[in-house]
């Protein structure tokens, strides 16, 4: 009788594991000076040269990374698609490695982290996506502040919302940089029941690339790139391997915040020298956002004739058979922590 129960028991435990994989994955801290960062060093100083005054911000920044630890502080949430629901907590331990679970009645995911330190707002997020090499669900994320984030709707040629859809947002990259696969990582999001999707940590270019993109629309790069450096395209279908339904869409990734932080620049270097920052062909095409909030035009799903299976990316939902889900109404983020 006791081995019945002993055998019971080892058999609920091997179910009960056989229920959830691994989550894990390496967070680290990056201070990389954003355009508003040089903008407010480069008001305060009396150097013309803008390159020497975000030099001398870059190395401020390396000393204050130094003093930041995030071991046995910071926490990485594993939170719904959509929604961002709170599933799961992990403390962020040696080395930044955190390590938490998914299960099979678990809807898509993404991790995610928030923390504060050296008087900014630092955060992370990824999709949770399978590593074939380690054998789980693994991410790599960096804390900075100065990522975008990028929301819109999905409707159908009705003009419905499309629920539950998957949205890929990735960035529009040089020739060069689309030869690095670490550069064309995608991040994805899910729409909620009115269609309305967001993706957060999207990177914003560097601080001389956007303001060569708003001052001179003409000039790509010296790789003699046909595209917008550092655009943001967005791709919607209605699951990971099903393009029956396809919608696109793309928006530069200039933020209002960062294209604020270019005219206080372009002040400051007339006040500096008594002229105007040369702008032979001016940007003209802002996207619509609030901060660093990006908003997206509607995205209409339109029946494209083929099927296909997407390559070489392994994601929960590709694992596991989901379940719709409707959205959680509450967002992760209050108004002002979404757009500060």
């Amino acid at each position: 009788m006791n081995m019945k129960i002993l055998f019971s028991v080892a058999m609920a435990i091997v179910a009960t594991s056989a229920c959830s994989e691994v989550v894990k994955g390496v967070i680290g801290v990056g201070l990389c000076p954003s355009i508003e960062d040089v903008a407010s060093a480069y008001e305060r100083s009396e150097e013309i040269d803008l390159r020497k005054v975000a030099f001398e911000v870059a190395e401020s920044q390396e000393e204050a990374l130094k003093t930041i630890s995030i071991v046995g502080k910071a926490f990485v949430e594993l939170q719904a698609l959509p929604g961002f629901k709170t599933l799961r907590k992990a403390v962020v331990g040696n080395n930044g490695e955190y390590v938490t679970e998914i299960k099979d009645e678990d809807p898509d995911c993404r991790v995610f982290c928030r923390y504060e330190a050296v008087g900014k707002k630092l955060a992370a997020s990824a999709h949770v996506e399978w590593d074939d090499f380690k054998n789980c669900y693994f991410q790599l994320m960096q804390l900075r502040d100065d990522y975008v984030s990028v929301t819109g709707r999905c409707i159908d040629t009705n003009g419905n919302p499309v629920v539950n859809a998957v949205v890929q947002v990735g960035l529009t990259r040089t020739p060069v940089e689309q030869d690095e696969r670490w550069y064309n990582k995608k991040e994805f999001g899910r729409t909620d029941t009115n269609g309305v999707w967001r993706v957060d940590g999207i990177e914003t270019p560097m601080f001389d690339r956007t303001i060569m993109r708003i001052c001179n629309t003409n000039i790509v790069n010296r790789y003699d790139s046909k595209v917008p450096p550092y655009g943001i395209n967005i791709a919607a279908f209605p699951d990971y391997d099903n393009y029956m339904l396809l919608g696109t869409a793309e928006v530069p990734n200039i933020p209002v915040r960062d294209r604020a932080a270019a005219e206080r620049i372009f002040a400051a270097y007339k006040r500096k020298t008594g002229k105007e920052w040369p702008r032979p062909a001016p940007m003209t095409d802002f996207p619509v956002s609030t901060n660093n909030v990006i908003y997206v035009p509607d995205i209409v799903l339109k029946r494209t004739g083929c099927k296909q299976c997407k390559q070489g990316i392994h994601l929960h939902s590709t694992k596991k058979s989901q379940h719709s889900r409707s959205a959680d109404s509450d967002s992760l983020f209050s108004a002002a922590d979404r757009e500060t």
